[in-house]
């Protein structure tokens, strides 16, 4: 299972994209990956925010209250092919893993030698 980018998918990736529920892209990291899902296989954690009414929190009811954006870690699903698997030093967009032909150099010969 890959990205779009042909990155393999796996658990720690940096990725940026659209999950299911979301509606903006989120950069991630990958929780988990379970390629026997079909198009829901790939978990991610991404910075979200919430707004906190602060009248509401202390009980003041009937003035101008302030709100207040809170930081927190959200979880979402989506497809490893509309993510993309990004450098976390620079954040740009990670190239195809090379095949193991080009890692060494020499074609790949059946029976592993």
């Amino acid at each position: 299972m890959h990205y779009k980018n042909g990155r393999l998918a796996k658990a720690g990736d940096l990725v940026r994209g659209r999950g299911f529920n979301v509606p903006r892209e989120v950069e991630a990291i990958v929780l988990g990956v379970t390629p026997e899902r079909g198009t829901c296989n790939l978990r991610v954690a991404y910075l979200g925010k919430d707004l906190v009414d602060l009248g509401n929190l202390i009980g003041r009811r009937n003035v101008e209250t302030e709100a207040l954006v809170e930081a927190c870690v959200r979880q979402e699903y989506g497809d490893a092919a509309n993510f993309l698997a990004i450098d976390p030093q620079t954040g740009a967009v990670l190239e195809p893993d090379p095949t193991p032909e080009v890692q060494q150099g020499m074609p790949a010969v059946e029976g592993g030698q």
